[in-house]
Formats: structure tokens, sequence, C-alpha cells
């Protein structure tokens, strides 16, 4: 059995261009000039150094720098003469806890060395992430060691003491009548009563009523609203519903990159593999309609390259074709349409349709298609929901308001950086604030713009609990003690509304008083014990006995999605697998970890379709010391400068994208990682939106290059490293014909040839008895979605140096 692929790692493979071929065969020469190998044009015709001899000098250099390094003088040590129960020296200890940061949640395991946490694992134990963490969550054991950290608080921009703020804090929250807590969406029970502790839930009104001051407002960086909203409209529900990938037969997903970075992807990832095991009774048809390729698009059975305006009115087909009475329009997407709705059909209760717009409108067309094919109660769950996003649009833009107007009194802001994201119109509005004060790890751009600054400790360094989805908890315990003079955010706001507790002992007398009863235990003690050592526990939640009826207005949505007018050229704000929404922005790891799809690192850049490039006469080899095309990017009146351009194949035509988060400094390099995207989100009455038209100016930069590891290397000549076979030999399981031949890259003159994968070894014969030791790896691509988690682990287990761009 033939198969005419061919497999490429980048444009310049693919195309086969005289400096890949040339780059390719002088890969493994033993004899290439240092300065030719650093990309020194005018390197020396007749160096002779080898690489070998280079690794050498550099290995030299990395050493010196070390033995300098031991100069400092040691003041303190003390031996294991006594040692601590708990620890033996050279062997690791294991801790459950917990990871939250308002945008990435998983249950995980912490290995220490000596006391020092070093590295993140996934929990196997939780049923809902099923030990998967993404490297976000792998890389923040390198911020709990960043030197940067604030190491006190701070009054003015000077550092103090925790008395002295306290002190000031506490005088200036008695004197304020209205106050304020901005935070990231809070999925810890124990923590939003110690905040409800500092902040009344209602006020008088001049009727005599009372009312919810709100005081608490949840803000997603990356904004759900639309998605909360639509479900408050057909449901009466204002939350995000479960989705059970390993049920869905069918999935179609517009513009949702649901194995990358939209909503809960910790949890969907074990799902979507279990569903795609060829050894199953049945596999998932995977349909991903997008303009952006994503890892979700990457991975798809069926892929078709969109334009962001069109997502409405594909869904809107979509609900016709499966039986919905709604008035949908002619698309140029129509066959397609029907393919994947004949699916749907064919799959109904176990199929899913999700869309990643945060327009209410386009959501209530996916809840009415999903409604319609009866998937609710079965492969999506509203009832057992996810509390992991709970941000309002509408909140927000009213907050700001208020802050304008002088209404506010006190603003604390906690887990999340609004300057950043939402930009002058948040800080102009801060500025009118009397007392404000962030919580925060490290100076970011609000805690510069707040008047106290209450320095937080590392996650790693707290104690935490977690309600992630309805009937599942998880505990969050220190693996460290506290590096620098800092204090948890939650045991400052109960100083503050005047209990001493340790948030430790707060945490543990709610779960007695709360949690505890509900598992119809004996002794709290034994279950406090087991699920501080196990990280979770599960809760039975009683199925509801309200029936949900959809009540959405099919009507009016598929009327406004009507109106949605597209552009020439428009584009849609994502977020990548390294920075997310801007939480690993500043983590070197993060940024040095290449992009899964274009393998560029530390910066974001403007995705276009490659044709579109060549039309416009950019360059598209940026994988071989080639400057970059740099454009000036408008949304509005907003305006990017100073961005590259690379090839994205897969990109729709009449689109480019951009990653947000970018847009801070990095350790302590002095130049700024990328550029804040953030400014390009547009506020719309239907609240923010990440798509739109986009203006492209040309700038005229003849040296800018990107750190791109896509072709720094082949594969060497193994033929044989990409296996593959048809689901139908490999039920019949004949070996013989499970390694088809494939259309290859020889790499020694760059022709393309048919081999038998089979007729290749590894590194070639070799005797029987010499073959020595032998590694090998096999991974299995229905499963490993590429998330690239596997990278930073590696770097984060064996300690890999960070390189630089």
């Amino acid at each position: 059995m033939a198969n005419s692929k061919k497999y490429w790692k980048g444009l310049e493979q693919l195309n086969e261009t005289p400096q890949f071929l040339e780059a390719s065969n002088k890969e493994f020469a033993e004899h290439v000039p240092v300065e030719e190998f650093l990309g020194d044009k005018d390197s020396l015709e007749d160096a002779t150094t080898t690489r070998r001899d280079f690794l050498k000098y550099l290995g030299f250099g990395v050493a010196a720098a070390s033995l300098a390094a031991c100069d400092t003088p040691i003041t303190k040590a003390i031996p294991y003469l006594n040692k601590p129960e708990e620890i033996t020296p050279g062997v690791a200890n294991y801790y459950a806890s917990t990871y939250y940061d308002g945008h990435d949640y998983a249950s995980i395991l912490v290995k220490t060395r000596e006391g020092r946490p070093i590295f993140i694992t996934g929990n196997t134990e939780s049923t809902l992430t099923k030990g998967a963490v993404n490297a976000r969550i792998n890389s923040s054991v390198l911020s709990l060691y960043d030197g940067n950290r604030l190491k006190a608080p701070m009054i003015g921009g000077k550092e103090t003491d925790w008395e002295s703020l306290d002190k000031a804090v506490m005088k200036d929250l008695a004197e304020a009548k209205n106050i304020r807590v901005l935070t990231n969406t809070i999925i810890s029970p124990s923590a939003l009563k110690a905040i409800r502790e500092l902040t009344p839930v209602a006020e008088q009104t001049e009727e005599g009523m009372t009312r919810d001051m709100s005081v608490v407002i949840p803000y997603d960086a990356v904004s759900y609203s639309g998605i909360l909203d639509a479900n408050n409209e057909s449901f009466g529900k204002r939350s995000i519903p479960t989705y059970n990938f390993e049920k869905a037969k069918t999935i179609v997903s517009v513009g949702a990159d649901f194995m990358g970075n939209w909503l809960d992807t910790q949890t969907y990832i074990a799902g979507y593999a279990e569903a795609r095991k060829p050894d199953n009774k049945w596999m998932s048809k995977h349909f991903q309609f997008e303009a952006n390729m994503s890892l979700t698009g990457s991975n798809a059975d069926v892929r078709i390259p969109v334009k962001p305006s069109e997502y409405g009115a594909i869904l809107t087909g979509i609900l016709k074709a499966v039986g919905g009475t709604v008035p949908a329009s002619k698309t140029k997407y129509d066959k397609q349409i029907a393919v994947a709705a004949k699916a749907l059909k064919a799959s109904k209760g176990a199929s899913i349709v999700i869309c990643g717009s945060n327009d209410k409108n386009v959501q209530v067309i996916v809840n009415a298609i999903n409604n319609q094919l009866g998937n609710y109660d079965k492969a999506i769950d509203l009832n057992r929901n996810s509390n992991t996003k709970q941000g309002s649009d509408e909140a927000i833009m009213s907050l700001i308001e208020e802050m304008k107007a002088g209404k506010v009194d006190a603003l604390l802001i906690s887990g999340i950086d609004p300057v950043f994201t939402m930009g002058d119109d948040f800080k102009k509005a801060l500025a009118k604030v009397k007392t404000t004060v962030c919580f925060a790890t490290k100076m970011n751009d609000t805690a510069a713009a707040c008047k106290y600054v209450a320095a937080t400790h590392h996650q790693l360094e707290s104690w935490s609990d977690a309600n992630p989805v309805v009937g599942h908890y998880s505990l969050g315990q220190p693996t460290i003690s506290p590096l620098f003079d800092t204090r948890q955010a939650e045991e400052s706001f109960l100083k503050w509304s005047g209990n001493d507790s340790s948030y430790h002992n707060y945490i543990k007398n709610y779960w007695e008083e709360i949690i505890f009863p509900q598992t119809g235990g004996l002794m709290f003690t034994d279950f406090w014990n087991k699920t501080l050592h196990d990280g979770v526990v599960e809760i039975s939640v009683p199925a509801s006995e309200i029936a949900l009826i959809f009540n959405g207005n099919i009507s009016k949505a598929a009327k406004a999605i009507a109106k949605i007018k597209g552009g020439a050229l428009e584009i849609e704000l994502c977020q990548n697998m390294a920075v997310g929404a801007g939480s690993g922005a500043d983590n070197p790891w993060l940024q040095e970890m290449p992009d899964p799809l274009t393998k560029i690192t530390w910066e974001n850049y403007v995705t276009m379709n490659p044709r579109e490039m060549e039309e416009k006469g950019y360059n598209t080899q940026f994988g071989q010391r080639e400057a970059m095309n740099v454009v000036n990017v408008t949304v509005g009146k907003n305006t990017i400068e100073s961005l590259p351009v690379v090839p994205q194949p897969g990109q729709a035509r009449g689109t480019v994208g951009l990653a947000l988060g970018y847009g801070k400094k990095v350790g302590n390099q002095e130049e700024i990682s990328g550029q804040n995207a953030y400014p390009l989100v547009a506020s719309t009455k239907n609240g923010l939106t990440y798509y739109g038209n986009v203006t492209l100016t040309d700038v005229d930069v003849s040296d800018y290059y990107v750190a791109c590891t896509q072709v720094h290397q082949t594969i060497m000549g193994r033929d044989a490293i990409i296996r593959e076979t048809t689901l139908d030999v490999y039920k019949k399981g004949n070996k013989e014909d499970f390694n088809p031949a494939h259309t290859l890259i020889d790499h020694k003159d760059g022709n393309a040839v048919t081999v038998l994968t089979k007729e290749f070894d590894l590194w070639g014969a070799q005797p029987v008895e010499n073959i020595g030791h032998r590694w090998g790896m096999s991974i299995d691509l229905n499963a490993c979605t590429g998330c690239s988690s596997c990278v930073t682990s590696c770097i984060s287990e064996n300690n890999i140096a960070v390189i630089g761009k």
C-alpha cells in the first residue's frame, strides 16, 4: 500500500529552497567555520574550527562563569546533623497541591528536594484533569525563584513593613463607603468567604431597601462573557457547562481552540484523547472551522479555513441543516456545513458544538444547535457546571464608569493586571480612586499605579482550596516556606477585617463546617489528612429536579448575526501555548519554548497565509536567518507598531493572527519581549471582541530577525520516524502492511523519493554482538495534541539553561 504524502517541517523544506539544501548539507559537516555557524556573513574562509571544538569553548565559558559564581562568601551553612524526618538528602518528596491563576486550573504534584520545589507534574488522582498540565503550569516553578519578585510590601512605591501597611490600609478602608474588590475569577470557596468578611454584601438605599453592592467583581483577561450571558438567556443559568469530549462522537468547533487555551483545556484533552483511540468501538469525528491555524485545528479530521466574521453565519447554517427553524443565508461553505451537519444528526445526544466567539448572539445559536441535537445532560452538562470563568463585560464597564465618576472610595485588585490588559481607560479611572491596593508577586503595571502594594506569596508558598467544577474540590499546600517578606492576599483580607486567624486554619475550619458534612464521614481529621494527601475529593451532587428548557431568542440572535459585515482583511487575536493571556510573559522557560505550530520563540508576530505574503512580496523563508517584513497593525483607532510577519500554512486568506499577552520584560533583560496586543481588543455593545477589520502598514526595517527552531535540524535521514496506517489495516492487525511506503525527502540531495519505512534503522545496521545501549520513543499521535508541555517539563527536570533570543 503506497502513500503519496510528503512530510515537511517548514516551508523551506517543502519548497526545497537553495538556502535550505545548502544548510542541510552542512549540518553534519566535520569542519564548519565558527563564524558561519553563528551566522556571521564575514566569516573567514580558511577557518577550520569544528563544531565540536566550538562546543568545547562554549562549555569552558559556562564552567568559568560557574566558578566565578563560587566566589560569593558563604555566611551560613546548616548540615543535616539532626535530619528532619521527612527529608532524606538526594531523595525527592512529592506533595499534592493545586494550581489556579484565573486562567489555568490543575491538580498537581510538586517534586521537592531538600525542601525546594523543583518540578511540577499532573495529579492522576484527579478525575477532572486526569493528570493533565500545560507548559504554563509546569513552568510556574521557575517563577518561585524569580529575583524580580516583590520582597516586601510597598506604600507609594517604597518598601515598608506589614505593620505600617496594615495600619494605613485599615485606616483608609474604615473611612471608605464604597469598597470594590476586582479579582480574577475566584474558585476558592474559602477565599471568597474571607473577602466577604471585609466587604459587606448589601447596603441600605434611600427607600430603605437593600441591594447587592457587587463588591467582588470577577475579571477574566480574555473574556467569556458572551457564553455566560447566552447561557443565562437560554437556560436561566449564568455559568459554563462541562464538556464531556469522551462522550462526543462528533465535534464541531468554530474558532474554539479547546486543546490550546479555550476555557478548561486541562479537563478536555484527556476526554478528547480517550475518544480518539483506534481500539475503541468508535472514534470521534472532529470538524474545525477557524481563521488562525490553532493547535486544535491541527488535530482536526476536517479543517476549513474561514474568516472570523463568518463564524455566526456558519453556525446559523448548521442550525438550519440539523432541523432548526432559523433564517440562514447561503455561504461558500455550504458543502462543508452539510457534511458536518450530517455527522451531527447521526450522533444526536453524543456530539458537541462550540464556538470561540465572545458574541452573545453567536453563542445563543450554538446553544440552539446543541439543544436541537439533544446534547445537554449528555455530552454537555450544565448542572455540573464549571466555575473557572465568571467575568462580566457589563460589570467591568460599569465599574470603570463608577471609578471615573468618583463613586468608588477603595479598590482592591488581586490576581490580575487590568492596567496592562485594559490600558489607559482603566488607568485613568484608577487615578480617581482614593485608596488603591494591588496584591501582586511582581511589580506589574497595575501595582505601579496603586498607592499600596501587598506583596503576595507564590502559589507554591501558599495554602489554597478550589472548587473548579460543581462537586469537585481540591486542596493546595505550601511546599516551601516564604522566600521573602510576603503574605497571602487571603490572609490580608482576614487581617483587615479584624480576623487574626491564619489562612491555613481558616481553610480547615471552612472545610470542617461546610464541606465535610456533605461527605457523611465520621472523623474530620481523617478526611482532612486524606484529602491533603490525595489533593482532591469528589462530593456527590444530586441530579437537578428542574429540567433545563431552552428559551434563547433564536430569531433575534440570527438577525444580529446577519448584520455582521466582514472586511477585506480581518484580524483574530488569540493566545498561544507559551504566554496564554499573559501569565507566562515574564517566564524565560515559556518565552524560550518554541510555539507548537511556528516554532518561533521570544515574541509575538503577525501570521499570514503564505500565498498572500508572496502576492505582497513578503519574505516567507523565516527559518533561514533572513530578515522579516515588518508592519504596523491598526484596528479602529489603536495601532501596534513594528511586528514581524511570518507565514502560517492554514491561515485563512484575508485574515491575519496575533497573540495576546506579550509586551513584558523577562528576567533582567532591558528590552521588552513582543508587543502588547490588548489595545486591539474592541469594546462593543455586545461586549469585548477579539476580531475585526485590520489595516497593515509596511515599515521600512531591513534587519528584523525572529528566533525560530523550525529548520535548525532535519530528521537526519531517519525516514522511519513517522509511521502511520489506516484504521482498517490497524483493525485487521496485518503487521506486514502496518508500515506503508511514504514519499519522504532524502536529505542527502533534497530529492523526494519513495521509501519503505520498515527498511530503515535508526542509525543503520550494527553487528548484533556490538549493539550496546539502545533508546527509543514512540508517541501515539492520536493522543498527543502537541501542547509542548513535555518541552518545558524536560527543561525543568534536567535544568536546561535558557539561551535567549
